[in-house]
């Protein structure tokens, strides 16, 4: 049988590169299972801004995958730039765990600055957010990454390569996108 119904449905969105004068940036969703790519979605989030949580919350809920993700993997904790994205409220909305890669430990006190040099909209809403989920959350390192979750005692060691497979497949799919071509790693 070439194709089974085996394993868990990730999504993998990622933001597209922008320009600075952009005020919106394109996020594109890779939905699969077992390195098997069932679907994209595609949806817009404001740069810098504080809509990012909503529109991931709402490109889920409209997608006709939605019963059945069951992860969530980012790469980082914002998209298009600094747009903070509040996975606790996530979790609570959509009831499925999120795995946030990074390649460098995160460092919330440069995040949090960068945050507060940015001053668009409500700049303590988002150190907030940070300081909150972070606060909740324990570093992992696997597969070259540092690997986060939330919520923390949830198990999702089988899920790691599939979510960083389907993030570089986000990623590359986004870059082609914008710029024509596929440049750039997660």
């Amino acid at each position: 049988m070439l194709y089974s119904k085996n394993g868990v449905r990730i999504l993998a969105p990622d933001d597209a590169p922008f320009k600075k004068n952009d005020k919106k940036d394109k996020i594109v969703g890779i939905i699969g299972r077992e390195y098997i790519i069932e679907g994209v979605i595609s949806f817009d989030v404001s740069i810098d801004g504080d809509d990012s949580t909503e529109e991931i919350i709402n490109a889920v809920k409209r997608s006709r995958f939605s019963p059945q993700i069951k992860a969530l993997a980012l790469n980082g904790i914002a998209l298009a730039g600094l747009n903070v994205i509040d996975v606790e409220k996530i979790n609570q909305a959509l009831k499925i765990p999120i795995i946030m890669f990074t390649r460098r430990r995160p460092r919330r006190t440069l995040f949090n600055a960068a945050i507060k040099k940015s001053a668009k909209g409500d700049y303590r809403k988002r150190i907030d957010t940070v300081n909150r989920v972070y606060k909740n959350i324990k570093i992992h390192r696997k597969i070259g990454f540092f690997v986060q979750v939330y919520p923390a005692n949830v198990d999702v060691n089988n899920l790691v390569e599939n979510s960083v497979y389907f993030l570089r497949l986000a990623n590359l799919v986004a870059s082609g996108i914008t710029r024509g071509e596929s440049k750039g790693r997660i």
